[in-house]
């Protein structure tokens, strides 16, 4: 991965947006998080990531896919 790229990890789960930013930190140059769609929409308006990784589900319990 590129060291210079700036990653954005979506997810509603707290402990989830830890562990992803523990393990990315090292990998990429900035690795910022947000805990709703709305915060998505934000910080890609504030500051386009090079990637972005999305959890499916939005809704707590639900594990279809179809939330996200």
């Amino acid at each position: 991965m590129d060291a210079g790229a700036y990653i954005l990890v979506v997810d509603d789960d707290a402990d989830v947006l830890t562990a992803a930013r523990l393990a990315l930190t090292p990998m990429f140059r900035r690795v910022e998080t947000a805990r709703t769609a709305a915060g998505l929409t934000e910080a890609i308006a504030a500051s386009p990531p090079d990637v972005v990784l999305l959890d499916m589900n939005f809704s707590p319990g639900a594990h279809s896919g179809e939330e996200g």
